[in-house]
């Protein structure tokens, strides 16, 4: 029996990291999912039910899907398929958001509660939710139906007392009169946002109520009657913003930045941001473009991220960093679905042989941000054209070290190096001074699909498919730091023997020399 319980959680676990995505109702039938399916399944149920689910937060009875409606899956009823938007400029923290601010700061307001840290479980599973819904947006365009129409508001004066008429007539057996009961429906009073919550501006509320409030359930509201209601509820007494007026000195003191359309990274480059978000994006490039200087903390070799990425992240079949849309993405390396800060936190540790950031180290949010700008225009789900390195087709001939190394002599010798130790503005390829045996690099294949497709530089697509498979075997056999991942007394006499033995070879070479 307990054979069977096992067999049965692998093959949840498993099935639910396929490239297809899985429902929400397959999901919540399932008994053992991997993290990110897991975290997705708690976020539809704070969504649905947050009081329960996320009640250490909560300062009312209302739920997300209060607003959201149907777990935000309604267009125009603030529909929560928005990932492909954020960071986001908002007039009231005269900032660009992240999806985990907005969602902290729903907290705060529309349920009146306490805001929660950036790492606390619920925002986590919230935003995985939220990504999840996501799923073929396009990153930077806003998705069809998103958040609330706008109304016509010139040609109309709202009246508050015609709003209470039509509120008693259509909205009263549901929201109640008095609204002093604590239900998921309080429309004001202390159970229900307060007055930081977006539903308290006229122009949201009333959007929110011509496009989903029907009467009688077959004809919506006229513009002037959601006008009218919106203004009555927003005569009604709610708790206070809990900014206490800090709201109104950002907007004396901010103007929001053109966002019409994206800044090119050069006009970035040459001037200052005017918000945090651009600034992350500056400084994520000048990293990639730069490790050594930029995030030299967390390294332990010479290479720079460009290395791989070539060009700063913005050449096809060089592994572009444009891939925001595509994560969490699985990786049978770490058995899990990663998010974007875990791959570039791995990155340090194998590419650069360092050590892992932590999450909110300012390294990795620069170069999260960079990714996410490089990412505008990509449909969220599917891999960008160009991404990664291209697969090799099989050559039917196993690959050869011997005929690798001619090839690397003649072809590659030349900027990398005899020895393979590179020169200033050449990465080394092995050595002490390289990627470890735990870097994506090390693996033949892969290796050589980066090699067939950009080198010698500039003349990438000239090797024969054989040529590179041959040439990244005999990297592969050469002297390199071992992967952090084996144990560690065995990682400190592996890394010994590697010193010692490239110091003897180095010194064969020199006394062997003319």
């Amino acid at each position: 029996m307990r054979l069977l319980v096992v067999i049965s959680m692998l093959f949840s676990i498993f099935s639910a990291h396929a490239d297809e995505k899985l429902a929400i109702e397959t999901l919540l039938k399932r008994p053992f999912l991997d993290d990110y399916y897991s975290n997705v399944v708690f976020g539809y149920n704070i969504v649905t039910d947050t009081p329960k689910y996320a009640q250490r937060y909560v300062g009312n009875q209302l739920s997300c899907s209060s607003c959201h409606l149907q777990s935000g899956t309604v267009e125009h009823a603030i529909p929560l398929n928005v990932a492909g938007l954020y960071p986001k400029w908002r007039d009231e923290s005269g900032n660009r958001n992240g999806s985990g601010m907005r969602i902290r700061e729903c907290f705060a307001y529309n349920q009146n509660g306490v805001m929660p840290p950036e790492t606390a479980p619920e925002v986590l599973a919230v935003a995985a939710y939220i990504s999840y819904l996501s799923d073929g947006e396009i990153i930077g365009q806003p998705p069809e139906g998103r958040g609330v129409p706008k109304i016509e508001t010139s040609n109309h004066q709202p009246d508050p007392a015609n709003g209470q008429l039509i509120y008693n007539e259509h909205c009263l057996s549901c929201h109640q009169n008095s609204n002093d009961t604590p239900t998921q429906h309080a429309l004001w009073g202390e159970h229900s946002y307060n007055k930081g919550s977006s539903m308290n501006k006229p122009e949201t509320l009333a959007g929110y109520i011509w496009a989903n409030k029907a009467v009688n359930n077959q004809q919506k509201l006229s513009h002037e009657q959601a006008l009218d209601v919106a203004a009555f509820i927003n005569q009604q007494p709610r708790p206070d913003n809990p900014d206490h007026g800090k709201i109104s000195t950002v907007r004396d003191r901010i103007s929001p930045p053109d966002l019409s359309q994206r800044p090119e990274l050069e006009t970035l480059l040459s001037s200052e941001p005017d918000d945090t978000f651009y600034r992350n994006v500056v400084l994520g490039y000048n990293i990639v473009n730069n490790t050594q200087r930029y995030a030299k903390r967390y390294t332990g070799n010479s290479l720079n991220c460009t290395n791989c990425h070539l060009n700063a992240g913005r050449t096809k079949d060089a592994i572009p960093l444009n891939v925001t849309g595509i994560y969490p993405k699985w990786r049978n390396k770490n058995g899990r679905r990663n998010g974007i800060g875990l791959r570039i936190r791995e990155c340090f540790a194998f590419s650069h042989n360092g050590i892992m950031p932590p999450e909110n180290a300012p390294e990795v949010l620069a170069v999260a941000a960079y990714i996410s700008y490089l990412s505008v225009g990509e449909v969220i789900g599917v891999p960008p054209e160009g991404q990664g390195i291209p697969t090799l087709p099989s050559t039917a001939y196993d690959p050869n070290p011997a005929n690798g190394k001619e090839v690397y002599m003649n072809q590659c010798a030349a900027c990398h190096q005899q020895n393979g130790e590179g020169i200033p503005g050449i990465p080394p390829l092995w050595g002490m001074d390289s990627y470890n045996k735990g870097a994506g690099m090390n693996q033949i294949q892969k290796s050589a699909s980066f090699i067939w497709a950009n080198m010698p530089l500039g003349m990438g697509k000239t090797l024969t498919h054989q040529q590179a498979l041959d040439v990244a075997a005999f990297l592969n056999l050469q002297i390199r730091p071992s992967d952090p991942r084996e144990h560690r007394m065995l990682k400190i006499l592996e890394d010994l023997v590697t010193h010692v033995s490239m110091f003897l070879n180095k010194n064969a070479e020199q006394a062997e020399a003319p």
